[in-house]
């Protein structure tokens, strides 16, 4: 499986695609700035699985992202194991 990471932050982005490149059948393949340019790439290619991790989970961005089909939506600070675990899944799905 192939993932693309939104992240703002460049030692969050390199966090990150460490913690996906230590799971077995998922290869980072590129990184977008923002849950924005992520969603518009769900919007090319409507196969592609987004979700979300963020600090902001107040109840309106969690319904934006939705709206604009995120798949997930993730607390960055209670939830991020979830992400490994999600992708863990899809990967052997």
């Amino acid at each position: 499986m192939k993932v693309l990471i939104a992240y703002d932050s460049p030692i969050v982005y390199e966090r990150l695609t460490g913690m996906v490149s230590n799971l077995k059948g998922i290869e980072t393949i590129g990184h977008a700035h923002n849950a924005s340019e992520a969603i518009n790439i769900k919007k090319e290619h409507p196969d592609t699985v987004v979700i979300i991790l963020t600090n902001y989970t107040y109840p309106q961005y969690r319904q934006r992202c939705m709206d604009e089909e995120a798949d997930f939506f993730f607390d960055k600070s209670t939830e991020s194991n979830e992400v490994t675990e999600v992708l863990k899944r899809l990967a052997h799905a």
